[in-house]
């Protein structure tokens, strides 16, 4: 309530929170909610095993038994899909001393 005579000065807000709701409009006009998909949801397939072991398993598969390429094709048999779970292990357990 403003007394009378008294000349009431508009609220400005800063600038941050005008941009900030300007922004939060536009980009929730050009970001529209797309039709929900009629496609199948699977379960990806594979697992990490068991703690400890399946990482260990997987390392020795892939840097020493079988390779990259052959672990990824046998991966991919086994779960008959390119998207699959399993452990992928940072490096080597013994680094290897050879140098090319």
């Amino acid at each position: 309530m403003v007394a009378k005579g008294v000349r009431s000065l508009p609220i400005i807000q800063p600038p941050y929170r005008r941009n900030r709701t300007f922004l939060n409009h536009h980009l929730t006009a050009a970001v529209a909610p797309e039709k929900p998909s009629k496609l199948p949801v699977r379960k990806v397939p594979g697992d990490y095993g068991l703690p400890l072991i399946g990482p260990w398993k997987d390392r020795q598969d892939y840097f020493y038994n079988q390779g990259r390429d052959e672990f990824f094709k046998s991966r991919i048999q086994k779960y008959q899909s390119t998207v699959f779970r399993t452990n992928m292990p940072p490096g080597p357990s013994f680094p290897s001393t050879r140098t090319s």
